[in-house]
Order: C-alpha cells, then structure tokens, then sequence
C-alpha cells in the first residue's frame, strides 16, 4: 500500500516520493529507468520535497495543504520550462476545481 492516493484510484496513481522529518523517500514501483540528473527529476523530488522537509523544521505547524501548496510554489521557479511545470498543474486539477 502506497498511501490513500494508491488505494482511492485502485494503485493507478501513488506518490513517487514524499518527505517526512528525517528524511526524503522516493519510491519507483514500476522499476522505471530514472535519470536522477533530469530537471524533471530535480525538480519534482528534490526541490519539492526538500521544501516540505525545510518546512517541518521551520513551521512545525503548517496544514497539510499549505505544505503542499508551498511545495507546489518552488516547482515553477527551478524548472527551466515553465510552460511544462503549468500544464501540470493544469493536468492535475482537471475535474477537481
């Protein structure tokens, strides 16, 4: 079980990585070649993530969406294709708002 996400959508969706306060996990359940060096990959888990782990040290009280909103915020300013970064989040929102 990978997490609410994986068991509302059947295990068609999960997160690939998330941040607790010691540490940064990544999962790659589908045995896929990663290249830990893309700006996808340095983007999405380590910037990302990275913020969340930042964020429980400084403010051990933020919300869940807020960390996940403050998260989403560092994506769009590390990528170097924006456009990319915003049809994301356009993707990821369809159907819910």
């Amino acid at each position: 079980m990978l997490g609410w996400l994986h068991f509302a959508t059947m295990g068609k969706h999960y997160p690939g990585g998330w941040a607790k306060p010691e540490g940064l996990y990544y999962v790659n359940n589908e045995n896929k070649e990663i290249d830990t060096n893309s700006i996808d990959f340095q983007v999405w888990f380590l910037k990302h993530e990275a913020q969340h782990l930042s964020d429980y040290k400084s403010f051990p009280n933020l919300k869940t969406i807020d960390l996940g909103y403050r998260a989403k915020l560092v994506e769009p300013i590390y990528h170097t294709e924006k456009h990319k970064i915003i049809g994301k989040f356009k993707d990821e929102t369809e159907g819910v708002i």
